[in-house]
């Protein structure tokens, strides 16, 4: 991943990096995992290696928890929507320009 000073906002990557080592999976892993959770929401991550496809892929098959969910949904109070996006959009480019 990018450095954090690049996310939005600093409470909420600091919930994201908690729960990705309690669970052993990536932040994007948990974000995604987090975003497709809502009802009605797909995520379509780009991947240009097979290592980040396997990544994403890692995404998928489990569940955060309520309480888990609760508390990414409080540290991203405001910008829940927006922010998968972006966190997705973010992850997506760099990957590709070799970033992260």
């Amino acid at each position: 991943l990018a450095t954090k000073s690049r996310f939005r906002p600093v409470r909420g990557t600091q919930a994201l990096e908690e729960l990705a080592g309690q669970l052993g999976k990536t932040m994007a892993q948990v974000a995604l995992n987090w975003c497709t959770s809502r009802p009605n929401v797909i995520a379509i991550p780009k991947s240009n290696s097979v290592a980040r496809t396997e990544e994403n892929c890692g995404a998928s098959g489990w569940r955060l928890s309520p309480a888990q969910v609760r508390v990414l949904d409080e540290a991203f109070a405001d910008e829940r929507s927006e922010w998968c996006f972006d966190f997705i959009f973010f992850l997506s480019v760099a990957w590709v320009d070799g970033s992260s």
